[in-house]
């Protein structure tokens, strides 16, 4: 049983970093490339939802540090 659980282990944690890092990064990386709207750019609120998006990203993980600290202790 604790195999299973080390094999979901090492494959949930890159996908999880995929679909919360890689592909948002991504996603945000094409989003700024586009200067323009008309030139295949991404309109201001496609920009401002990446911008809320790393916002959040960033205060669930700072949020999860402190716990992670305030619970080890």
């Amino acid at each position: 049983m604790t195999h299973h659980l080390r094999v979901g282990a090492l494959l949930c944690r890159p996908l999880a970093v995929i679909v919360g890092f890689a592909y948002p990064a991504f996603a945000s990386w094409k989003a700024l490339e586009g200067k323009n709207e008309g030139k295949g750019g991404v309109p201001a609120q496609g920009r401002d939802a990446w911008l809320t998006y790393w916002t959040v990203f960033s205060m669930f993980n700072v949020v999860e540090h402190l716990a992670d600290v305030l619970i080890s202790w």
